[in-house]
């Protein structure tokens, strides 16, 4: 059972609990202050001492000795309110301090008598003002005249002072009226710089007619030297309705105005036409000269004008130029901005020529020169290729292979056409290759157009290519691209991706004529446009095919089941070599009956020389007697030459039978 604190103390009083020293003094600390918290510790610290029950040793049965609880004990502690405290209040009594009155004793000063002084006279300082008339500055060293304002502000510019009287800084016009300087709210002299003027110099300008050239001296206006020095510039304006005499006009300048040492600049002033002229002047005086020619003047303005500075006389581009023309003497470095950005100076021959690039920006071809100073020009050959003329195919230089609904139709032009037939083409090739010589550039031209719209599932492509190696345009889908063929693997260069003149990106959509060129060799191939280069392919550590023979191709064909009549027309393909070919040939004997293969690839065949009067010879364009057959000789009927300058494509066999006895000229 819970027992209340107040039970707790009167049982430990009483003495029905026992308690030992310590809490009773605990206990007396309670009723004392009544602390809640010291309370607590008192509470915790109560010891409760149970007697001591001794039982003796008895032995007796099993005895049970039942759970002794202790009874619940709860603390109340009373809310503790400390007490309130009043401080009272403190007054502070006033302190009064009373100083006591001092009294200065009274000092009495004698008197001072001074005498009377006449007055100080200081006499003010002597201001001098010169009259300034302003002129304007004669040499280099001279000063400009000015004039002080600043913005419609005017502001008194002041000095210091010097016994007494101020100074202010103030300048004088030519009628000796004084203006103060003008200065900014910086303190900073304003200035506006005076315009020279200009005027006309009556001197040397007249419009009194002049008769014509009869040989005296009235047919002449001569002018009266004008002092120039204040002037930077002079123009003389000279109309007649006829005209002057050769070098009629006359510009002259003198330095004392008596002697005219200098002849001065001469025209001729043609009729009916005014004509302008610039002065430099570069001495003290000028004079004009007018010399009239063999006709009468009806009409006649001269004029001078002398300015500080201006433009000098201008021509329009259009103008004809003549020698008579006003003129300015420039010297300058030409500079030029080069194709990746940066400008150099144009240099000149040691013969003072200017010195000229003979490369073509758009194309990068350079022009070149021998060692001993003349030009290298070249002159294309045709090697395969012609027009398309009439509406006749010739299958003598070309061969046609169409598939489906595909056309090849000639009319001045080649249109190849698909037709609608699913996966239908047309294609056509030049029956014989081009040579490529080693040392030389081959060039492939076409001019053609699209005649519908690029589509998806549809190529068209030309060039100089076969199935296997080439170089060529094409539309693969709706892409445009130039592409190179190795061992029937392309490589193709897409739109977007040039590195040419172009840029990296050609618009040659609708149907407009482009000329389309391929300039080849065994180390690069270059891609044109209309004349400007459109992608260079350079092969440095490979070949870009297994041959530079080719034979002209254009081809169209639709394919994953397109049946859109898909087509293209070209005016003209061909391959040109640049330049004549010039070399040693070759020569073989043969004396026995046998198949000789003479040559791998394209040659000329020049002759061949019959040696004696039997057997029969066969040639072949190729290295099997399946090649094209060149010829078939009875050599029993011919003796000595036969000459032939064939070329052939695909390589030269012969096959000597029946005794015969041959020599083979070639290349």
């Amino acid at each position: 059972m819970p027992i209340k604190l107040n039970e707790l103390v009167k049982k430990v009083k009483s003495g029905e609990i026992k308690a030992d020293a310590r809490l009773m003094r605990h206990i007396e600390k309670l009723e004392k202050r009544k602390d809640k918290e010291e309370l607590l510790e008192a509470i915790k610290a109560i010891k409760i001492e149970v007697p001591e029950v001794k039982i003796p040793d008895i032995v007796v049965p099993d005895v049970v000795v039942p759970e002794v609880k202790l009874p619940e004990i709860k603390v109340e502690v009373p809310e503790i309110k400390p007490p309130e405290v009043t401080i009272p209040e403190i007054k502070v009594p006033d302190i009064k301090v009373t100083v006591p009155d001092i009294k200065v004793p009274e000092i009495k000063l004698p008197t001072i008598n001074v005498p009377k002084a006449d007055p100080v006279v200081v006499p003010a300082p002597k201001v001098t003002v010169k009259k300034e008339t302003v002129k304007l500055p004669k040499r280099a060293k001279d000063a400009i005249p000015v004039r002080l304002v600043h913005e419609g502000k005017f502001y008194r510019g002041g000095g210091g002072s010097t016994g007494g009287v101020a100074n202010i800084h103030t300048f004088a016009t030519s009628d000796n009226a004084k203006h103060p300087a003008l200065v900014d709210d910086d303190g900073h002299v304003q200035v506006d710089v005076l315009s020279m003027p200009g005027k006309v110099d009556e001197n040397n300008s007249s419009t009194s007619l002049l008769p014509a050239d009869t040989g005296g001296s009235d047919h002449i206006f001569t002018g009266v030297g004008t002092e120039i020095l204040d002037y930077g510039i002079g123009f003389v304006t000279v109309y007649s309705d006829v005209a002057s005499a050769t070098d009629g006009l006359c510009i002259q300048q003198s330095q004392d105005s008596t002697n005219w040492d200098d002849d001065g600049d001469f025209y001729t002033v043609p009729a009916d036409t005014e004509k302008n002229y610039a002065i430099n002047p570069h001495s003290k005086y000028i004079r004009v000269v007018y010399t009239n020619g063999a006709d009468a003047q009806t009409e006649f303005r001269l004029q001078t004008i002398l300015k500080g500075n201006s433009l000098p006389s201008s021509h329009r581009i259009q103008d004809t130029i003549s020698d008579d023309d006003d003129a300015r003497l420039v010297k300058s470095i030409l500079t030029g901005k080069t194709s990746d950005g940066d400008f150099l100076n144009i240099g000149s021959s040691f013969g003072g020529s200017l010195k000229v690039s003979q490369e073509d920006e758009q194309t990068g071809i350079r022009l070149d020169i021998d060692p001993l100073g003349s030009m290298k020009s070249i002159t294309p050959v045709r090697l395969v290729g012609t027009a398309f003329n009439n509406g006749t195919k010739d299958t003598n230089f070309w061969t046609e292979t169409v598939t489906g609904s595909g056309t090849v139709t000639q009319a001045g032009q080649i249109t190849l056409s698909t037709g609608t037939t699913a996966d239908s083409s047309a294609q056509y090739d030049s029956v014989r290759k081009a040579r490529k010589v080693p040392g030389t550039v081959n060039e492939f031209r076409m001019v053609g157009r699209l005649t519908t719209d690029p589509q998806a599932d549809n190529v068209r492509r030309a060039g100089a290519y076969d199935d296997d190696n080439g170089y060529f345009f094409e539309y693969d889908g709706v892409t445009f691209g130039v592409g190179s063929r190795k061992n029937t693997v392309d490589t193709v260069v897409q739109n977007g991706s040039f590195n040419g003149n172009y840029g990296d990106t050609v618009d040659i959509t609708g149907t407009d004529l482009y000329r389309f060129v391929i300039d080849y060799t065994a180390i690069s191939a270059r891609f044109f446009i209309n004349g400007i280069l459109l992608h260079t392919m350079t092969f440095p550590t490979s070949a870009g095919t297994n041959t530079v023979d080719f034979p002209i191709r254009m081809e169209n064909y639709n394919e994953n089941g397109n049946t859109t009549d898909n087509s293209f027309q070209l005016r003209f393909a061909t391959i040109l070599r640049l330049g004549e070919l010039i070399t040693n040939p070759a020569v073989k004997y043969i004396g026995a009956n046998a198949t000789t293969v003479l040559k791998y690839g394209a040659g000329i065949l020049h002759m061949v020389v019959n040696n004696d009067n039997s057997g029969n010879v066969q040639i072949y364009d190729g290295i099997t007697t399946g090649g094209i057959q060149m010829a078939d000789l009875d050599t029993t009927k011919v003796l000595g030459d036969i000459q032939f300058d064939a070329p052939f494509s695909d390589g030269l066999t012969v096959v000597t039978a029946l005794g015969a006895k041959i020599t083979v000229v070639y290349e």
